[in-house]
C-alpha cells in the first residue's frame, strides 16, 4: 500500500509506510478497517522525479485530495490502493498533548493531594494508611475498565459479549 501511495504522491518511498495495527470503524455499519500510516519527516535526499521537500503535513493534505478523487487519481489504479474509502479520506492525528492536557494535569494534581493525604495519615500508626490508594485505584480501575467497554466494546465484536460477562460477575 505504502508503496503505491508513494508513487502517486510522489514521495521517496522510505518516508510512507503503514504499521501493522489496525481497528475496525465503529461509525460505519459495514465493517471497514482504519490503519495508520505513518510520514517521516523531509530528508535531502537526491532522488530524480521525487519531490523530497514536501512536509508531512502537505503530504497529508496531498493524500487526502488523492484518496478523495480516486476516480481520477492514480489512487484508483492501485492493487491495495483501489480499496480505500474516498469519503473517508485521509486525516491527520490530533495532538494529544492540546487534547488531554487538563487532564494529565488534573491527574498529576490528584496524585500530589493522595500524595499528601498518605504523608498526614502516616503521622499516626494506628491504621493502614495504604488502604486510601488502593480504595482510589480501584475506582479508577473500574471507571476505565468501564469506559473502554463502551469506547472500545465493538472494535471485536466477538469480545462484546464476554466484556460484559466480566464486568458484572
Amino acid at each position: 500500500m505504502s508503496v503505491e501511495l508513494s508513487k502517486v504522491i510522489p514521495i521517496d518511498q522510505t518516508r510512507l509506510f503503514t504499521t501493522e495495527h489496525y481497528q475496525y470503524d465503529p461509525n460505519t455499519e459495514v465493517d471497514q478497517i482504519l490503519f495508520r500510516m505513518d510520514i517521516k519527516g523531509a530528508n535531502n535526499g537526491n532522488l530524480i522525479g521525487v519531490d523530497n521537500s514536501l512536509s508531512s503535513l502537505r503530504v497529508v493534505r496531498d493524500l487526502d485530495v488523492l484518496i478523495r478523487n480516486k476516480d481520477f487519481t492514480g489512487v484508483g489504479l492501485g492493487d491495495c490502493s483501489k480499496m480505500l474509502d474516498e469519503t473517508f479520506g485521509s486525516l491527520q492525528t490530533p495532538n494529544l498533548w492540546d487534547n488531554y492536557r487538563f487532564i494529565l494535569i488534573g491527574v498529576c494534581v490528584g496524585l500530589a493531594i493522595l500524595l499528601l493525604l498518605y504523608l498526614f495519615a502516616r503521622k499516626s500508626r494506628k491504621g493502614r494508611n495504604y488502604v486510601l490508594f488502593m480504595f482510589v485505584i480501584i475506582i479508577v480501575d473500574f471507571a476505565l475498565d468501564v469506559a473502554f467497554i463502551i469506547v472500545h466494546g465493538h472494535d471485536l465484536k466477538w469480545l462484546y459479549p464476554a466484556t460484559y460477562g466480566f464486568i458484572f460477575l
